[in-house]
């Protein structure tokens, strides 16, 4: 994958496999801070407040 517009979710898969003991937690927590600072941002949008 091109490196430069390589999100964090994407680099954190691609390098888990590099570390023996990792078991996709973080992957799953990130997974879940981004789709609820999506949800956050289309509800702010939605309201006006920007």
């Amino acid at each position: 994958m091109d490196q430069i517009n390589q999100t964090l979710g994407e680099y954190i898969i691609e390098n888990q496999s590099s570390f023996k003991y990792s078991s996709g937690k973080l992957s799953r927590l990130i997974n879940s801070l981004r789709l609820a600072a999506k949800v956050v941002n289309y509800e702010v949008n939605k309201s006006g407040l920007i």
